[in-house]
């Protein structure tokens, strides 16, 4: 009975959208196609919530109930770990669609643009649930063609198109060599099988009767990781999410909080190749660190708000690669939901950030200046007593989730310097909902712990935590050297990235040009 509820709730979240879609053949009028789409999200949105709650609960009081004993349809897989995720994508989908109404109204591509949001949406939500790498793939290049067909939409956005679809469709072209190397040396296509074979991608790479110093394993991980990269905008490859600032802003919270963040997904589903290639890992890692310092430093650079948000997603998409690349992949999948959320309220918002930042800089100013380091040096204190609480709890009991609560008591520190704006009335209330964010969150990160697990690299993890420490002590220490002047001239520019391939491309055509006259 639980399991055929928790199924039904499932099935009404994945098929409510893409029964809208259908019925939206049958309408005429644009309000009313409109309306049955936001319908259709709303019903996906609420049967997804409530296919988590019955599996977090039965997933405390009877782990394993809710497993059904084979895929639905034989490509679907309904556990707890992806009702969370689901949720996420429905809940996301659902408050864009939403805005959209109404932040397009009457625009004449409305219409479509709400069709494609769909779309993307029932292709997330597919991929979350696939159990079938091939259903992966497709799902994949679906979401490449809806997000290039929704920037076709506006005129002015065509041009950054042709570079969103380059690089999609880069991503798409190595997805595919994985998937089919997979299937070649593996013979199965159901992710749930593949930790039972990967022992047969030990071999080396044999090619014309000629052997390759490469093992199967580490060929696919490389392809596999590059495709994430790609599709993840991680640094260099971020040019694409660059490019789609000229779309709408409804696509852009829809893409930073949705889309990039499906790479941690594909790699939950193909971790066991995955594990098989450490030094594929570890590039995925120095990758993956490098997009997060990177993006970092470009966003205390930018001037514009929107720039400020893609590089933040850059940096984001680095911490989410470096948890998968180390095995963390219940952070991952963690920090997945909270990006997306987060992100997806910070991009919808954004037309207003300006003004509310004025508004809260008038409020405040003055308040605490007397009081300011007094009050730093409380909320500093504080912040370091939760650091070492959460360690001496987590470390002995649940292994990853100390670095996560870690990490995020650290981040606090960053946030002392606005406390010279405030009063001493202000941070009780500040201060306890940090408390409950920080407790909300291990809690979340422990079950998921439960849920899911894989080997972990604890080592590389916090290695790269004391690069990071370094790095900002350096860069405070020596913020009026010329160095970091520089540096931060580099970072408003992001790092010339956009620059160089711009001057790439016109180079390349050019040759072809010239060849094609000559």
């Amino acid at each position: 009975m639980a399991t055929n509820f928790f199924t039904a709730s499932e099935l009404v979240a994945v098929f409510s959208p893409l029964l809208a879609l259908a019925v939206n053949l049958l309408l005429r009028r644009q309000q009313d196609k409109a309306k049955t789409l936001i319908i259709g999200q709303c019903f996906s949105f609420i049967g997804a919530l409530f296919a988590m709650f019955f599996a977090l609960f039965f997933a405390m009081t009877q782990p394993g109930a809710l497993h059904p004993p084979e895929p639905i349809f034989g490509v679907l897989n309904f556990d707890p770990l992806s009702s969370c995720v689901l949720t996420c994508i429905t809940f996301i989908a659902f408050v864009v669609t939403s805005f959209s109404e109404r932040y397009l109204g009457g625009d004449k591509t409305r219409l479509s643009f709400l069709t494609q949001i769909t779309t993307l949406s029932c292709s997330s939500a597919l991929l979350a649930l696939s159990e079938n790498i091939v259903l992966s793939l497709i799902c994949w290049h679906f979401l490449s063609w809806g997000i290039w067909r929704m920037m076709r939409l506006r005129n002015s956005a065509r041009q950054s198109s042709n570079i969103v679809l380059a690089h999609h469709l880069s991503s798409d072209l190595l997805l595919l060599l994985g998937v089919a190397l997979t299937l070649s040396w593996l013979g199965t296509a159901s992710f749930s099988q593949m930790a039972a074979r990967v022992a047969d991608l030990a071999s080396p790479v044999s090619i014309f009767d000629s052997t390759i110093p490469i093992s199967k394993a580490t060929l696919i991980a490389i392809l596999l990781i590059v495709s994430f990269s790609i599709k993840s905008a991680l640094f260099p490859f971020h040019r694409w999410l660059l490019a789609t600032l000229d779309a709408p802003t409804p696509l852009s919270g829809l893409l930073h909080a949705g889309v990039v963040n499906v790479s941690a997904i594909m790699a939950y589903h193909t971790m066991p190749v995955l594990q098989e290639a450490p030094a594929a890992l570890l590039l995925w890692a120095a990758l993956a660190t490098i997009s997060a310092v990177l993006g970092t430093l470009s966003v205390s650079a930018q001037p514009d708000v929107k720039r400020k948000l893609v590089f933040s997603t850059v940096g984001q998409m680095g911490f989410m690669s470096l948890q998968c690349a180390c095995g963390a992949v219940p952070l991952a999948l963690f920090h997945v939901i909270a990006h997306g959320l987060f992100k997806c309220h910070m991009f919808l918002q954004s037309g207003s950030g300006i003004a509310e930042g004025l508004a809260k800089r008038s409020y405040f100013h003055g308040q605490g200046a007397k009081n300011g380091r007094v009050l730093s040096a409380i909320f500093i204190l504080s912040s370091a007593l939760l650091c070492a609480l959460a360690a001496i709890y987590y470390l002995g009991s649940a292994g990853f989730s100390a670095v996560s609560a870690l990490v995020s008591a650290a981040a606090l520190f960053c946030t002392s310097p606005v406390l010279s704006r405030i009063g001493l009335r202000m941070l009780l209330p500040i201060w306890s909902g940090i408390l409950i964010l920080a407790v909300a969150s291990s809690f979340v990160g422990k079950s998921l712990e439960h849920l899911v697990w894989w080997p972990q690299n604890s080592a590389l993890l916090a290695s790269v935590l004391v690069l990071f420490a370094a790095s900002t002590l350096l860069l405070l220490m020596g913020r009026r050297s010329q160095f970091v002047k520089a540096l931060y001239v580099h970072a408003l520019n992001g790092f010339y990235v956009d620059e160089i391939a711009a001057a790439f491309s016109s180079w390349f055509w050019w040759k072809i040009d010239k060849q094609r006259l000559g």
